[in-house]
């Protein structure tokens, strides 16, 4: 990629130091600095400077609406409408065919986002509550609660009452990494550890755990910039 910056030279620097901002990368370097070190400078922090505009952008790609939702683990893609009314007011409306509908002040992004998330999670109190008991009553893994939560971190866990907490980003995710984190945390009901007991216990529900934990760490990927 070629890296556009922004050059100051500054009396009180000593050494070369990078700052990036919603306007872009900025270079800060002594009076006397020579600029053909500039080229192995950015090559050398290319990791850095890469993640800092991934950030920025991911910031300003939120301010954007979905205009469509896709729920991999329901299989299921929404079309997204937003209609402008007087009204100030927000109202979804979910119609045929895999649509939602809003309808009022569309203008007001951040209540818009709120109406999107709210719908997510009750789509997840539904199917992943689902998901869960027949998980359950297929492994014969008891728990005791359930709540669904929007967490940034976490996809799931197990308290040592045995109550289980899933998150409602999990709806983006494919249906094995789902019934992965599932099983997981019902495992943990058993033992509410990492031990070579647990992991046995896992194998024995989920033969390729391995390759869905690992999957699992690339779980960004799937997520939507706008949540």
């Amino acid at each position: 990629m070629t890296i556009d910056y922004t050059l100051k030279r500054n009396s009180r620097t000593r050494q070369v130091k990078l700052s990036m901002s919603q306007r872009g990368l900025t270079l800060i370097v002594p009076v006397r600095f020579n600029e053909k070190y500039i080229a192995s400078i950015l090559e050398k922090h290319k990791p850095w400077i890469e993640e800092q505009y991934a950030i920025y952008a991911n910031k300003v790609s939120k301010d954007c609406l979905p205009k469509k939702i896709t729920l991999a683990a329901l299989n299921e893609i929404w079309e997204i409408q937003y209609i402008k009314t007087n009204r100030k007011s927000i109202q979804l409306f979910k119609r045929e065919h895999y649509e939602l509908v809003l309808m009022g002040d569309i203008s007001n992004q951040t209540k818009c986002r709120k109406i999107l998330l709210s719908w997510l999670r009750e789509q997840a109190q539904i199917y992943l509550v689902l998901w869960l008991n027949e998980m359950s009553r297929k492994t014969q893994l008891k728990f005791n609660e359930v709540c669904i939560r929007s967490q940034q971190t976490r996809f799931g866990s197990c308290s040592y009452k045995k109550n289980i907490s899933l998150n409602d980003r999990l709806l983006f995710l494919p249906k094995e990494l789902v019934s992965y984190v599932i099983l997981h945390e019902l495992c943990h009901t058993k033992h509410l550890n990492h031990s070579a007991s647990f992991w046995e216990l896992l194998a024995t529900w989920d033969p390729d755990y391995r390759e869905h934990r690992r999957a699992l760490l690339k779980s960004h990927s799937f997520m939507p910039i706008w949540i």
